[in-house]
């Protein structure tokens, strides 16, 4: 009992320090008075009791007893004052571990900022290479272009020029048969006026002979013999013009048909070379389909790969929100943990609130009375009573403070649920953000691997591309050397042609030299022939005049004027048909040499022209070849063009996420800022606590001491 009630005076005096009695006799402090409120050190008051006095021993014991159950209200005040520093140390923790967690977030998104970043230098490397190559591939397919533009030009030329060579011949073919009509009509016409004039001369010849018929027998039969030599030649000269009539026929049939065949394979190329612009049409307009349609397959599989990529971004950052989430889940579960502790303090504190009233009530009472026992003893305990009044007072104002901290708990209860609503509200807030988060982390990611993707297309395009533009320029090499070595060829073909000719020409011409020698010793035999029958006949004109000597001088001379005409008649005809025979071969031999040259021109023409279908065919083909080539290059050109421009898009989307996520990184930062002011301030409440226990604990030592 002494022991409990010398604790109960240390509480006392831990409490109110300033309520210090000394006995009368007792060299130390022995029991403690309230004359004054507790927190007043000022009212202090050192009494010295009576100890004859049993009523003072009374008070100074319910007095003890009092102090007893404060030092219990005490001892119970602290314990939730620990247990709160406990959980503010502890929210402490949590939020310092949110911090970090916050540290740590804002680092890995420095890093991924980072790698984004790099990433984007090395996408901006990337389509800047794919521009060079872009831009080389444009100056590869112009140049082809002008290449192609070139041959086109050269190919138009050598067609013109072929058309215009055949065209050329055709107008020398027609002016050397008609040139060979008239000949031929000339000759005819020459052959029917010395007919005639061989009929005119022969019926003369034969009324001469007929005249002369009865002069010598001699003479007619040389007259029979010159009609059957004259007939024999006229008949030879008929075969000889028929046969060169039906062989004028024949190659006019023939040049007739070969002119027509040549038309006809001339209209034949005009329409193949229709149907072959309108079949490059059709493939053109069919390779430009085909672009498109693979562009179009080229851009759903693009966007299949962004979605794709977008998907996965979204699902990284979905990771990261829900991670973030949890954390704010925690930390929310933390502080509703902390709520709940409040209200259970709160309640403890309504509960000592309630505890105090009744004790309140029970001191009251317990006044009434010892006011009664004061009232017998009225002079010597009236001190006594007013501080029995003043401690009542006190406690009254104990009961209005209590109720103020009841009302201020209640205040911090709703400013703590206020944080518990901006709590949840950040909370949706957070993972609204998450969300986007997530969305704008999944688009990064589907970009970037679109970009990466892109970029190495367009780098494999760019080097399929330079493959082709290689072989492109392969290409028109090998076609430059070979038309180089068709040219050389043709010019090799012409020379060789031209000396063939030649060896032809000089061939013919030694023949027709051979021709004319025989024509002349055919000329010089017919020409004895001639000179033989002169003389014969000159001989039969001496013998009949020989034999009529005795007719009159009027008919020798009739006779031998007759003769005389008759030797003029057969030589003028000698001559005649000499000069028809030499006239009719030099005719023979022009229209034969005409022929030979027209046939001669005809195959060159007829080669030419092959050469010019086979050179203007395989010239056709490479530029179909070229253009082929060149509308693919168009086509990767326009490819890379469309690729380049997504990269652009896809780098300026980035970069947009790359502002949002500075954004956010500004706003985490704004976030950990408002943290820290929030760990700020608990640590200074904490501080406070800790200095309130820390203060208490040194005026309980300074009680024991």
């Amino acid at each position: 009992m002494l022991m409990l009630r010398r604790t109960a005076l240390h509480v006392v005096l831990h409490d109110h320090p300033h309520l210090l009695l000394h006995h009368h006799g007792w060299s130390s402090p022995r029991f403690l008075l309230p004359p004054a409120p507790p927190y007043h050190p000022s009212s202090l008051q050192v009494l010295e009791p009576e100890p004859e006095s049993s009523s003072l021993r009374n008070y100074c014991c319910s007095h003890v007893h009092l102090a007893s159950d404060n030092a219990g209200l005490q001892i119970q005040k602290q314990r939730p004052r620990a247990a709160r520093t406990s959980e503010l140390q502890a929210q402490l923790t949590l939020v310092q571990e949110d911090l970090r967690n916050a540290r740590d977030h804002l680092a890995s998104i420095e890093n991924d900022r980072a790698q984004i970043l790099e990433d984007l230098a090395v996408a901006n490397r990337l389509a800047a290479d794919a521009n060079g190559k872009l831009e080389d591939s444009l100056l590869a397919q112009r140049r082809a272009e002008e290449a192609l533009e070139l041959e086109r030009f050269k190919s138009t030329e050598r067609e013109q020029s072929a058309m215009d060579l055949a065209q050329r011949t055709e107008d020398e073919w027609r002016r050397k048969y008609d040139s060979v009509r008239k000949r031929h009509a000339e000759d005819v016409a020459s052959l029917i006026a010395t007919a005639r004039e061989l009929e005119a001369a022969k019926d003369s010849a034969l009324n001469q002979a007929d005249e002369l018929q009865g002069i010598a027998s001699r003479s007619e039969k040389k007259a029979e013999v010159l009609t059957a030599e004259v007939a024999r030649l006229k008949s030879r000269l008929d075969t000889e013009l028929e046969n060169k009539a039906k062989e004028a026929a024949e190659t006019i049939e023939r040049l007739e048909s070969e002119a027509s065949a040549l038309r006809a394979e001339l209209r034949k190329a005009k329409e193949f070379e229709e149907k072959l612009a309108k079949a490059e049409q059709a493939v053109e307009g069919l390779k430009v389909d085909v672009a498109y349609a693979r562009r179009v397959e080229a851009d759903a599989s693009r966007s299949a790969q962004e979605w794709k990529s977008k998907a996965g971004s979204l699902e990284t950052r979905l990771e990261a929100a829900s991670h973030l989430n949890k954390r704010n889940e925690e930390s929310l579960a933390s502080l509703t943990n902390s709520l709940e502790d409040c209200t259970s303090m709160l309640q403890d504190k309504q509960s000592q609130l309630l505890q105090l009233e009744d004790k309140v009530a029970a001191l009251e009472k317990e006044a009434s009375e010892r006011l009664e026992v004061a009232t017998e003893e009225s002079c010597e305990l009236h001190a006594a009573i007013d501080g029995l009044r003043s401690e009542h007072q006190l406690l009254h104002e104990a009961h209005q403070q209590a109720v103020g901290a009841e009302k201020t708990a209640s205040a911090q209860v709703g400013h703590l649920t206020e944080d518990k609503n901006k709590l949840l509200r950040e909370l949706a807030d957070t993972r609204e953000k998450r969300d986007k988060v997530k969305k704008a982390v999944e688009d990064l990611a589907a970009a970037l691997r679109e970009v990466s993707s892109e970029a190495r297309e367009a780098k494999e395009r760019v080097l399929a591309k330079q493959a082709e533009l290689d072989d492109a320029r392969l290409q028109m090499s090998e076609l430059k050397a070979a038309m180089k070595n068709a040219e050389e060829r043709y010019q090799l073909r012409m020379v060789s042609e031209a000396k063939i000719s030649k060896d032809d020409w000089v061939s013919k011409e030694a023949g027709f030299v051979d021709l004319l020698k025989r024509s002349d010793d055919g000329i010089s035999s017919i020409q004895l022939e001639m000179n033989r029958l002169t003389e014969s006949l000159r001989a039969a004109d001496n013998e009949v005049q020989e034999l009529r000597a005795d007719k009159t001088q009027l008919l020798k001379r009739s006779a031998s004027e007759k003769a005389s005409e008759v030797s003029k008649l057969l030589g003028e005809m000698t001559a005649r048909k000499a000069e028809v025979e030499s006239t009719d071969k030099s005719k023979a031999l022009q229209a034969k040499l005409d022929m030979d040259e027209v046939l001669e021109s005809l195959k060159a023409a007829e080669g030419e022209a092959k050469a010019a279908k086979e050179e203007k065919v395989q010239l056709q083909n490479k530029l179909r070849l070229l253009e082929s080539k060149i509308t693919e290059a168009n086509l990767t050109s326009e490819e890379a063009k469309i690729s380049s421009l997504r990269l652009k898009e896809t780098l300026e989307d980035k970069e947009h996420e790359l502002a949002s996520i500075v954004q956010e990184n500004r706003e985490m930062q704004a976030r950990e800022a408002a943290a820290h002011a929030k760990i700020n301030e608990l640590a200074l409440l904490l501080a406070e606590a800790t200095a309130r226990n820390g203060g208490e604990l040194s005026k309980d030592d300074w009680t024991e001491g």
